[in-house]
């Protein structure tokens, strides 16, 4: 099951700093995964739908109106929005961090250690962790493929 969760801007200005994500965001869950977009991106969207149905309790399964509500995004959520509460115990949980950086005031900075320290001008942007561990990255993926990632059957 994915948990989502937001980034603060101030660990985003320690990431940019550090040129990597903060150790308890990298280690909320026993996989993590921090997707770095833009709110326009068309590929963003569709792994944003299957992110949110993942997200959804399974109790909305049998509510189709309830499953079809998109979780907030983070760049509107609220100021309480959980930020790096751990998933639970079960191995296969991913914890799902995005910032979406196109309206934010650190765009320009983000970019640079985006595109010029981790390589990557495309979006989505895909950044996963084991253990806190970097296992790679990639840009968008469909749901299989990003569960494999971590080694997870979905």
């Amino acid at each position: 099951m994915i948990t989502l969760h937001t980034i603060t801007e101030q660990d985003i200005h320690t990431t940019i700093a550090a040129g990597e994500f903060p150790e308890h965001i990298r280690t909320a869950a026993e996989h993590v995964a921090i997707i770095s977009t833009q709110d326009w991106c068309p590929d963003w969207k569709a792994m944003q739908r299957w992110l949110n149905e993942e997200a959804a309790p399974r109790s909305t399964a049998a509510n189709p109106a309830a499953a079809a509500t998109p979780a907030p995004s983070p760049a509107t959520a609220s100021p309480d929005a959980d930020t790096a509460a751990p998933a639970s115990a079960n191995p296969d949980n991913v914890a799902v961090f995005v910032i979406v950086y196109n309206t934010a005031p650190y765009q320009q900075e983000f970019m640079q250690l985006k595109e010029g320290t981790w390589k990557n001008g495309f979006i989505p942007y895909v950044r996963y962790y084991h253990h806190g561990q970097y296992l790679g990255d990639s840009n968008h993926l469909p749901r299989d493929r990003f569960y494999q990632r971590f080694g997870i059957s979905p």
